[in-house]
């Protein structure tokens, strides 16, 4: 009687998961705005460890209730052939120039006896034959024979398709006398002949390219095989040399596909929001190359990224966030739920003997809904966020970071530069590294759970600006923040030869901000020598989500554009670089640099250099050429992030809200503000750069604010230092130096005690701001409460190891504190 009841609850307990008449009825009608989608939902009837039909559902409801076009776009990327249809050859970069030096990483090629031919002739007899499909649906065709190959020449080239290889195509190749080849297809299983449009060359070789698309047939089986003829024309008798043939396998699983049906399912969704298939999307490459258990613990996370993302909109509503993640359009939505890092090291994993990621290095290396959790406890315990400035949360989070890092360059430094506890920490071994005692692959390092054990071990995360980099990253995720990854370098030819070498370089991560629709850096790069150099900028391209393969590898690209200044580069970076040029770069092929070109050569135009520019002045009905439209003393910048209105001199309301944004305007508008002018032309430095103009001070509500001009503008200007030299009276009378650093953002106070200066720890209470003008904003109490108090400024600038100090002094300022 037990074993008859097991029986029955386990026969009930096995899902079954075929499609309804209903549900193919819906395929149907889905598969005319999304091609493939019906027999790609089949492939996975059978494989499915969810209800199937409730995704299929769920997929119409987030259709068909959404009016965002991202959702449509999202999934479609998701449906995409290119996703489904892809191949576990990795495209390395082919050009079609009749040579095969570029072929050395193609495992799909075949040699062939030589001297085999059918009439002994050279140019016929066939040697290797090779072919691959790239990502993008391109076939790419080699064959090599023992001689040279002639001008009057043919190839011919079956392909075979479907499981029974009853689809069949003969493609013909001839090479005129001209030097010209023209390509057509003869349709071996029923249809008609046509022409192809390719793109072939002879040298060498022969090579030629074309469209899979051209034979859509193709697509339903699980391989293709490719046999190859070289051959003359002789009185119209064929003289050919059959080759091997070469197959090429595919998948027939689109795990992204999978992923968002699993999700919908679980109806872990909001209409009109694209995150569901973005996460499906990111997380599609760990399920297609993990084991069982790694499949079981991507979906397990996919819907705790889900439920993580509820509860991120849910607080950054509570808090009043201005740059709310529920706003982020597609590719940054995509960006904020990639889970791998910003360093991809995932590429870099060591490949078990069946090439998958197991369960022990997913946990090592991929970002956890947990992890994102417990990053924000971080967040949370030291006030890393700012809910109405973007640009304020992205200074605390970064100034945390590098205030909790031991940075090495190069990863782990020179041993001899570190002290005798890091020495004992941190140890280099070939490609291994010991940390705290265990022994650990370098790039494991760069991966942000070992970085998070690490602060939780020994209160720091180490390594360098790349290490850096994934710890600010997974920060910002946790806050709700997309963020990508930038990298410059700078290179020089090596000894006259054409290989460079890489001079200096510096990765940082970059931030979305969806109230302007732009990506910002908190870090700029710093100029270094470019003499016989030249500058080449990245944006860190994450192409690995359509790598669906089981089995198959992550795969990176570099978006860059070469010799472009440093100040070039800044001034991109500070103006920041637009949602539409940032997937113009991300879609464009890897080896067309004009969009990344085209951004820096030609920056687009701020008339009034208040980092909006005249574009975005027009969408928010700013004047193009004002800081300050509406004449309150704030600017418009400030105001739209900060969620006031620019065109309203009463808002924000009162005399007591100030703009840290790099302008002095609202002190100087303050009725009882104190001023004190400087002359022009005074500077030491050459170009007579950051000439002081004027001083200006006020103390409001137990806060000193101090904003200093300059005669001519100082946009993107290098300096190294701005100081605040300050002398207090009162019952303790206190002299006090503050320093502020323009890379960073950040301030030091010094105060003279027993007559040595000595660092105070202000716990970030001192905040700097340098763009037109430069900002401080001091609390009295870390001054002693004076009576009275009189301040001058200083600033540190020059050519780079030649800066001077006090190249510019201010008259002194003294302010009277009325109790």
């Amino acid at each position: 009687m037990k074993l008859t009841v097991f029986i029955l609850i386990l026969c009930v307990s096995i899902p079954v998961f075929a499609l309804s008449g209903k549900a193919e009825a819906l395929l149907d009608r889905l598969d005319n705005d999304f091609p493939s989608i019906k027999f790609q939902v089949f492939s996975l009837e059978n494989q499915a460890d969810f209800d199937l039909e409730r995704g299929v559902n769920g997929l119409e409801k987030y259709l068909e209730g959404s009016n965002n076009p991202d959702v449509r776009e999202a999934v479609k990327m998701a449906v995409l052939s290119g996703t489904f249809w892809v191949y576990t050859e990795n495209f390395p970069g082919i050009s079609i120039d009749g040579k095969d030096d570029d072929w050395r990483k193609i495992s799909s090629r075949e040699a062939d006896l030589s001297g085999d031919g059918w009439d002994k002739t050279p140019s016929t007899d066939l040697t290797e034959a090779g072919a691959f499909i790239d990502r993008k649906g391109f076939c790419y065709l080699l064959l090599k024979t023992a001689g040279k190959i002639r001008k009057d020449q043919w190839f011919d080239v079956s392909i075979f398709g479907g499981e029974d290889a009853t689809i069949h195509y003969e493609l013909c190749f001839k090479i005129e006398k001209t030097g010209d080849i023209s390509c057509w297809v003869n349709d071996r299983h029923g249809g008609n002949g046509f022409r192809l449009e390719c793109t072939a060359a002879t040298c060498v070789v022969f090579e030629s390219r074309f469209r899979l698309d051209d034979f859509p047939e193709l697509k339903t089986g699980q391989g293709i095989k490719l046999l190859f003829y070289p051959r003359l024309m002789d009185l119209g008798v064929r003289k050919i040399e059959k080759g091997k043939s070469v197959v090429l396998k595919r998948s027939m699983e689109n795990h992204a596909l999978r992923l968002l049906l699993y999700l919908l399912s679980e109806n872990d969704y909001i209409l009109n929001d694209s995150m569901t298939a973005c996460i499906a999307l990111a997380d599609s490459y760990l399920y297609g190359i993990g084991t069982a258990e790694v499949k079981k613990a991507v979906l397990t996370d996919a819907e705790g990224m889900w439920l993580y993302y509820r509860e991120v909109l849910e607080r950054q509503g509570r808090n009043g966030f201005l740059y709310g993640i529920g706003e982020l359009p597609l590719l940054a939505k995509l960006f904020w739920a990639d889970r791998t890092g910003s360093q991809s090291e995932i590429f870099y994993l060591p490949k078990t003997e069946d090439s998958r990621l197991s369960r022990a290095l997913y946990d090592q290396y991929v970002i956890t809904p947990d992890l994102l959790e417990h990053a924000f406890s971080l967040v949370k315990a030291n006030g890393l966020f700012d809910g109405r400035s973007l640009e304020a949360t992205a200074s605390l989070v970064e100034e945390w970071v590098w205030d909790n890092f031991r940075y090495h360059y190069g990863g782990l430094g020179d041993p001899d530069k570190l002290s005798a506890g890091e020495k004992a920490l941190i140890s280099k071994g070939d490609d291994k590294v010991l940390v705290g005692g265990e022994t650990r692959r370098y790039f494991e390092m760069q991966a942000a759970p070992y970085q998070f054990r690490l602060y939780d071990t020994y209160g720091f995360f180490s390594g360098n600006c790349g290490m850096h980099t994934v710890v600010s990253r997974t920060l910002y995720q946790a806050l709700g923040i997309s963020s990508c990854r930038f990298w410059y370098t700078t290179v020089k030819s090596a000894g006259g030869k054409e290989e460079t070498v890489v001079s200096k370089c510096h990765t940082f991560p970059a931030y979305f901000n969806p109230l302007f629709r732009k990506w910002y850096t908190h870090q700029n790069p710093h100029e270094v020598n470019e003499r016989g150099e030249k500058t080449v900028f990245h944006i860190w391209k994450e192409a690995r989500h359509g790598s669906c393969v089981e089995g198959s590898r992550s795969y990176q690209d570099f978006l860059y554009g070469e010799n472009f200044s440093f100040k070039q580069i800044n001034i991109l970076l500070s103006k920041g670089i637009g949602y539409p040029v940032f997937s113009d770069v991300y879609g464009s092929d890897v080896s067309d640099k004009s969009f990344l070109a085209a951004a820096i050569r030609t920056l687009p135009k701020d008339s009034d250099n208040d980092r909006l520019l005249d574009e975005d002045e027009v969408f928010f009905g700013t004047n193009p050429e004002s800081v300050d439209s509406d004449n309150d003393g704030y600017s418009d910048r400030w105001e739209i992030e900060s969620g006031f209105d620019p065109l309203s001199s009463s808002s924000p309301p009162g005399e007591t809200m100030f703009a840290l944004d790099g302008f002095a305007l609202e002190i100087r508008k303050k009725k009882a503000f104190t001023s004190v002018p400087d002359p022009e032309g005074d500077s030491k430095v050459k170009q007579n750069v950051f000439d002081i103009s004027s001083v200006n001070a006020i103390i409001k509500d137990g806060m000193l604010y101090a904003g200093v001009t300059y005669h001519s503008p100082v946009f993107g200007l290098k300096s190294s230092q701005h100081e605040l030299w300050i002398s207090t009276k009162g019952r303790e009378p206190v002299k006090a130096w503050v320093r502020g650093f323009p890379s960073k953002g950040t301030c030091d106070l010094m105060v003279l005690k027993n007559g040595k200066w000595t660092f105070e720890d202000t716990d970030n209470d001192i905040e700097f701001k340098l763009y037109a003008d430069a900002e401080f904003q001091i609390p009295l109490k870390y001054l002693g409460n004076p009576e009275s108090l009189t301040l001058s400024y200083t600033v540190m600038c020059g050519p780079e190891g030649k800066e001077i100090r006090a190249s510019d002094n201010s008259e002194d300022l003294t302010i009277n504190i009325i109790p």
